[in-house]
């Protein structure tokens, strides 16, 4: 290149990109999560009762529902120490909200949106909320949809 200023910008590019990756390999280390003070606190994704308001017995009824009715059908070999849970959003009429991963899905690095009703939900990438109650997940368009949650719940 003979423009240095092109040079340093490329430099200054690759390195982002570069960090943002390892940001997204070690993500799977340690998850944020709201205390009571409403302060983002990092936890081991692994230990179960780390998020205020969600119940241990919650939180693993969710993530075995996840392995058995999503994980398993693509990694027959995985495990319950496998899945995550990164976000809690609350629990509305029952349903509990989350953001929830593996260890073996990625997910794409691009702000993403869901329509539900006349509003729209953005995402920092394509993992989306789901809607968890009595077993069952769905999208949280779908929970609204089949009344699960309700347009208050949603607000």
């Amino acid at each position: 290149m003979k423009n240095p200023v092109l040079l340093v910008l490329s430099l200054v590019v690759i390195t982002m990109v570069f960090s943002v990756s390892v940001l997204a390999i070690h993500a799977h280390d340690v998850t944020p999560t709201r205390g009571p003070d409403h302060n983002f606190i990092l936890t081991n994704i692994s230990k179960n009762g780390s998020f205020y308001g969600l119940s241990e017995e919650t939180e693993t009824k969710i993530k075995q529902d996840y392995l058995d009715c999503i994980l398993l059908e693509r990694v027959p070999e995985a495990s319950l120490d496998d899945v995550f849970i990164f976000e809690y959003y609350g629990t509305f009429s029952g349903c509990s909200v989350v953001r929830i991963s593996d260890r073996y899905t990625m997910y794409l690095a691009v702000i993403t949106g869901e329509r539900i009703g006349n509003t729209t939900i953005f995402y920092s990438d394509s993992n989306k909320a789901i809607a968890w109650k009595d077993g069952a997940i769905y999208s949280l368009t779908n929970a609204y949809e089949y009344g699960v949650l309700s347009w208050e719940d949603i607000q």
